[in-house]
């Protein structure tokens, strides 16, 4: 039987709303986007045929290759500053939590004891003064290890944060990285002139690029296994062989 009353969780209307207004950004964001587009007269010039299709799986996978490289040089550079700058911060918090542990580890001890005195015949006088000291040796180890559960907790907000500031510094750096010209989209397209490049292809290539470079070399690598595999398979198709397997 479900629990009703209090014991209920109660329904939680944030998510309700963050998602309307996600949805609502959506419907009306997009088509607005689509008119500045259109109104401001980019985009109404078509582009450029892309490379012939024969050629263009392996323009794509050397284009993400290339990328590849340069994630890599930027996830290697971005680890050294984030290393040398969160380091410190982060030996203090795990720091914290060794002397925490440390603290557990010193009144677990002393409670076994005590109880090991209290047991012992010998020194049924000291009984009352002994359970007072296994009474706060008690509460000092619950104290110890909520302390300890906030200092682990520390810790992950700490990991958290810092993920953030690579993924947003990947992502600027990426912006850079495009705008200086290694770009994903453009190098697909036949350009006959390059200052004929429409502004706005080169914006969406930036964002996009940067957003490649930001997702790290792994992503990069599974998306260059995907596409030579789909490749691979659409020019067997082409040429009438069969797949492997059949």
């Amino acid at each position: 039987m479900s629990r009703v009353g209090d014991d209920a969780d109660p329904p939680n209307h944030n998510g309700f709303v963050s998602r309307y207004w996600f949805v609502l950004a959506l419907v009306v964001g997009l088509p607005l986007l689509c008119l500045i587009v259109w109104g401001t007269g980019l985009g109404k010039e078509p582009l450029p045929m892309v490379k012939a299709a024969d050629q263009l799986g392996d323009h794509i996978v050397d284009t993400l290759m290339t990328l590849i490289a340069v994630s890599l040089f930027v996830e290697r550079a971005l680890e050294v500053v984030v290393k040398s700058s969160r380091a410190l911060g982060r030996t203090e918090k795990d720091n914290a939590v060794l002397a925490c542990d440390k603290t557990v580890e010193d009144r677990l001890e002393q409670i076994t004891t005590l109880r090991e005195r209290i047991a012992n015949p010998t020194l049924r006088n000291q009984s009352e003064e002994m359970q007072a000291q296994l009474q706060e040796a008690n509460r000092q180890l619950e104290e110890a290890r909520r302390t300890r559960k906030k200092a682990m907790q520390a810790i992950q907000t700490y990991r958290t944060q810092t993920m953030k500031m690579v993924h947003l510094a990947a992502l600027v750096v990426g912006v850079f990285v495009a705008t200086a010209g290694v770009r994903a989209l453009e190098p697909l397209f036949q350009w006959e002139v390059p200052g004929t490049i429409p502004s706005f292809f080169k914006y969406v290539d930036t964002l996009l690029t940067a957003g490649l470079i930001a997702g790290g070399a792994d992503g990069l690598h599974k998306l260059v296994a995907l596409a030579t595999t789909y490749f691979d398979v659409s020019r067997d198709r082409l040429s009438g062989k069969p797949p492997p397997g059949s």
